[in-house]
């Protein structure tokens, strides 16, 4: 995945920042993750693309975007010479991949093509010859193809795969069909990779795409019949509408006093949200502003004073800003979250940016909670947002991967439905799946699964962390709730429900920290026999029944309720014997499916926003977590530790033939070595690396087999450790992380980040290091 990451700056500018103690607070190293300007004059569809195509990821280096006008796909670039591409996942086996691909104006000096797995087919429309080649394992270079590509024709690029590694390709002349060219590469890594449609080069045109084929099923980008469910942002309206319209998001009310809401999912980390909002002419009767979990910032525009307020929890009534926000005007509303539950609001007048006016609160809740704009009141006028965009401090990447979505179950479980949280979390660790309550009393929490027609027999190993009985786990089935308190004595096990029954002692106190078998069977007609056996001592079972015909056929839910004294536990989960058993080693592929895990009978889980590796079983072995390789110039980076090695197993990148490991908490000086041809054994760093806290690891190819390795020390960033290595048989080869070892820890992983096509130093995109000293994540070993 040529190109998978966007731009950003280089090591010798990422290690200047961390020596002088940046990457931590303040505006000066607060840098743009992300930001959703709501399209141009022109360029008004890209989010519409987004909902229209949900089958496809957009991946634009800097500034580029994609937009579908007349029913045909258009790849922009933005002011860099960098790439675009629209990416799906492609086909395994024999396939044939063909689509209508051209230029508005090229002149040759850009590229259009498509992307297969590992290689990349690319011609230059109004170049002499067309200058074919294939990037990646196994391509060649640039080849005349015996015509000029003429601009503003669509010619016709197709690629055979035999499903073993060889691709026959075809181009033809869209001016005229006489004219063909054919030629071929092998390169087995590309079959069954993500296929798409790619844009490379200078900023003086846009590529032109249409009839995307696959296997004989054909995307012709049609605007009127291909819209779809968008991957990034959802929109909620208890009447009217949100929509797209010159360049801003406009949220039109559709009754007295209703909502509308534009939201994507929330980050874990610090992080600073801003938007540019106002009022069309709301004379002060209607609020806009932004929701941020489980609260809502809001303020009146044309109001004496702004009237702002923050609702829900922590939150506080209208405040008046010492200006009053004019109407017709995009004032600035920023939120900054410290990650843990604290937030700062600042509002600053879009008619005079010397007023401000700054508040806070405090709520845990909201913390990873969906974001975005937001109106609400009477239907006197309408809502807009200029621009929507999110500031991580120390971080200046475009696109990263921050593995911070540990908390998105939907992701992981497809198979589980709509989750009932009440602001709390679910999340897997160590192979047990947790339901953790916001901290408030009473909160019910419920993690759905589609329930079966007939007789079935439905079962789960279930517990509870602490909490002296306070609280209850369990199972809901169709209508009915059946749970007991572990720790209370008797464990108070009742079914809630029609036909239930109350508080049963069941002889036995089931313990915290275990997790007990509870057993509900159905004959199908509505009569429920269940039974809980002791997970402490299996002698100590309980059986009980009850009858309720409307709960055949419900879902099933696992279920913690009560007061948010502590978390429950679930594993096991299994309906007429399809076990579902919350593995760690499936969980972080199915979070990042653009990963290949090895885990040698290990896994991985993402707890906190960091990923964690681990052996399972006492051996000594490998866990590797990879991506697709790049080729030409990159810089890799991660941030890398481990919990408690005591320098037994060693941790680091891998890239193609070559691993780069060394071991924290070894006092050796870390024992640095690079695995693989042109590597070398144990080196003293001169430090030792602490466990417990995340290294920068980076590694600087220059695309013909040289590799500079950079390691800085994470408790000590004046600690740098600098070498080198030549291998051209890792250049282009996957790369990823690594763990190897005895099991006796975890290898943990952040900040995952691949550097192309590097601007000048006036265009630097910053990486910063954030907080190196993480602690160390622990997770719970299961059994």
């Amino acid at each position: 995945m040529t190109g998978r990451f966007a731009c950003l700056g280089s090591v010798t500018r990422c290690l200047l920042l961390l020596a002088f103690g940046l990457g931590t607070t303040g505006d000066a190293t607060a840098g743009t993750i992300y930001t959703e300007s709501f399209g141009s004059a022109t360029n008004d569809q890209t989010i519409k693309t987004l909902v229209q195509y949900d089958d496809f990821i957009g991946r634009f280096a800097v500034d580029g975007s994609a937009v579908v006008v007349d029913n045909q796909l258009r790849l922009l670039n933005g002011s860099n010479d960098n790439y675009q591409a629209l990416v799906r996942p492609g086909p395994g086996g024999a396939t044939t991949i063909s689509t209508l691909v051209g230029a508005d104006n090229s002149g040759g000096s850009y590229n259009v093509g498509l992307q297969i797995g590992q290689n990349d087919v690319v011609f230059h429309p109004g170049f002499g010859g067309g200058a074919l080649r294939v990037g990646g394992p196994g391509g060649f270079g640039n080849t005349n193809v015996g015509f000029t590509p003429a601009n503003g024709t669509l010619h016709t690029l197709e690629v055979a795969s035999d499903g073993a590694g060889l691709f026959n390709i075809t181009l033809t002349d869209g001016a005229n069909p006489a004219n063909t060219w054919t030629g071929s590469f092998t390169n087995a890594g590309s079959v069954g990779g993500e296929i798409g449609l790619r844009r490379s080069g200078a900023p003086v045109g846009l590529g032109m795409y249409d009839d995307l084929t696959v296997g004989g099923a054909t995307e012709s980008f049609d605007t009127n019949t291909n819209a779809g469910t968008s991957r990034v942002f959802a929109a909620s309206t208890t009447g009217g509408t949100v929509s797209v319209d010159a360049g801003q998001l406009v949220m039109t009310s559709g009754g007295d006093n209703t909502e509308q809401l534009f939201l994507r999912s929330g980050l874990m980390r610090p992080h600073t949200i801003v938007a540019q909002v106002g009022a069309d002419a709301s004379s002060g009767n209607y609020s806009v502003g932004l929701r941020v979990g489980e609260n809502n910032i809001a303020f009146h525009p044309g109001f004496g004073g702004g009237a702002l307020r923050v609702e829900g929890p922590g939150g506080f009534g209208n405040t008046n800003v010492g200006f009053t926000p004019a109407n017709g005007v995009a004032h600035e509303l920023r939120v900054t979250s410290d990650g843990t539950g604290n937030f700062e609001v600042t509002l600053t007048d879009g008619a005079n940016a010397a007023n401000t006016w700054t508040g806070s609160w405090t709520n845990a809740g909201s913390v990873g909670g969906s974001f975005g704009p937001r109106r609400s009141g009477p239907t006197a006028g309408n809502g807009f947002y200029e621009s929507l965009s999110v500031e991580i401090p120390g971080y200046f990447a475009q696109t990263a991967e921050f593995f911070d979505r540990n908390a998105d179950m939907d992701l992981a479980y497809t198979e589980f439905g709509q989750k009932e949280l009440g602001g709390g979390q679910s999340f897997v660790s160590g192979g047990t799946l947790v339901l953790a309550p916001p901290p408030t009393s009473g909160a019910n929490m419920f993690f759905n699964h589609a329930g079966p027609e007939g007789p079935a027999t439905i079962s789960t190993l279930v517990g509870a962390d602490v909490g002296n009985g306070s609280f209850n786990v369990g199972l809901r089935i169709g209508e009915n709730q059946v749970v007991f308190h572990p720790g209370h004595g008797g464990g108070a096990l009742r079914v809630e429900g029609p036909g239930g029954f109350g508080n049963a002692n069941v002889g036995f106190t089931p313990a915290n920290g275990v997790l007990h078998l509870l057993e509900v069977t159905s004959d199908g007609a509505g009569l429920f026999n269940v039974s809980l056996t002791d997970g402490a001592n299996s002698a100590n079972t309980w059986s009980g029944s009850f009858t309720n015909a409307g709960s055949v056929g419900g879902r099933v839910d696992l279920v913690r309720k009560g007061p948010s004294a502590g978390v429950g536990l679930f594993d096991d989960f299994t309906i007429n014997s399809s076990v579902e058993s919350f593995d760690v080693s499936t969980d972080a592929e199915a979070l990042y499916p653009n990963f290949t895990a090895t885990f040698n009978g290990g896994g991985a889980l993402v707890q906190n926003g960091v990923l964690t590796i681990g052996a399972q079983r006492d051996t000594d072995t490998f866990q590797t977590f990879l991506t697709d390789g790049v080729t030409g110039e990159f810089e890799l980076s991660a941030l890398v530790g481990a919990d408690n090695s005591g320098g037994s197993y060693n941790v680091g990148l891998t890239i193609g033939e070559n691993s780069i490991v060394f071991h924290p908490g070894f006092g050796g000086g870390g024992a640095f070595r690079v695995n693989g041809p042109g590597g070398f054994g144990n080196q003293n760093m001169g430090f030792v690396p602490a466990n417990g806290v995340m290294h920068l690891l980076t590694v600087d190819a220059d695309g013909t087999g040289n590799f500079n390795l950079t390691l800085v020390d994470g408790a000590d960033p004046s600690n740098v450790y600098s070498t080198t290595f030549f291998n051209p048989g890792s250049v282009g080869g996957d790369m990823g992380l690594y763990r190897a070892g005895p099991a006796v820890g975890f290898g943990l992983f952040d900040n995952f980040i691949v550097l192309q096509e590097v601007p000048e130093p006036s265009t630097w995109i910053l990486l910063a290091l954030g907080t190196l000293g993480l602690a160390a994540v622990r997770r719970r070993r299961k059994g």
